[in-house]
């Protein structure tokens, strides 16, 4: 039995390159009209307290971010970790909802710890009526003492292939 996968149905971007959260660095903006979801994974080291990151999610109707929104979500899945565990961030992710929003401070001690958070976005959230087809999430400058993190997106399903199998974004 062959079974699809990732790099033959979907694709992997950066929305923010490996940053030092200590200062707000401006994410990039993922067009979402070629796919059907996209899966937004937050990476972060361990921090200082109180340095906590908070990460918002906007929709826009363009590259350069025109017209941008709040896009609102209601929960988020979380791994977490100590600055002095001897083992990596395995395990299952939590489940948390919230009121829906568009911003989310993740971790009950989310500056001192690493972790993992992910949000699931299905490409129907989107005003799509309204040309909204991009998405970036952005972390807010955590404080006065180095933090790393980056962000991806795993886009999935394709809406449309190439004759080769893979996606044509011109299509």
């Amino acid at each position: 039995m062959s079974l699809s996968n990732l790099f033959e149905q979907g694709n992997v971007v950066s929305v923010l390159y490996p940053s030092d959260l200590q200062t707000k660095v401006t994410a990039d903006w993922i067009n979402m009209n070629e796919y059907h979801a996209m899966d937004l994974i937050v990476f972060k080291g361990a921090g200082t307290a109180a340095d906590d990151p908070t990460l918002t999610i906007q929709q826009a109707t363009s590259s350069a971010g025109a017209g941008a929104k709040d896009l609102n979500i209601d929960h988020y899945y979380l791994k977490e970790g100590t600055l002095l565990s001897t083992t990596s961030i395995g395990g299952t992710f939590t489940k948390t909802t919230q009121t829906a929003s568009n911003t989310i401070v993740g971790g009950a001690a989310s500056a001192e710890s690493q972790w993992i958070l992910g949000v699931h976005i299905e490409a129907d959230m989107l005003d799509v009526s309204g040309g909204f087809n991009w998405v970036t999430a952005n972390i807010a400058d955590v404080g006065s003492n180095a933090q790393l993190g980056c962000i991806l997106a795993v886009m999935y399903p394709a809406r449309f292939k190439d004759d080769s199998g893979g996606v044509n974004p011109l299509v």
